[in-house]
């Protein structure tokens, strides 16, 4: 699945990756991690969860406030590679602006 492209790339290569794409995961780490992955607006995988709506949008900070929180976090000390959308993304602006 074109999904899990990143995921393939990393373990090819014999990293250790810690995907979080559901607010309960981002209170656990993966041990010896190499890097983590966030998928803030959700995960093909569960669709049900995903933020794909206008209102999805709207509710983000409410249903997904501890992703803004862990992201504004490790914005300050870790380097970011964003994929998949635009700085126009109003969840990211508001994470970013904060």
């Amino acid at each position: 699945m074109a999904n899990r492209l990143i995921e393939r790339a990393f373990e090819e290569r014999h990293k250790r990756l810690d995907a979080k794409y559901r607010v309960p995961q981002l209170v656990t780490a993966l041990p010896g991690r190499d890097v983590v992955l966030y998928r803030m607006h959700g995960d093909a995988e569960h669709p049900d969860e995903a933020v794909l709506t206008k209102q999805d949008y709207e509710l983000y900070e409410k249903n997904r406030r501890l992703f803004s929180e862990t992201l504004q976090g490790d914005l300050v000390s870790k380097t970011f590679l964003f994929l998949g959308f635009s700085f126009e993304d109003p969840n990211i602006d508001h994470i970013l602006s904060t």
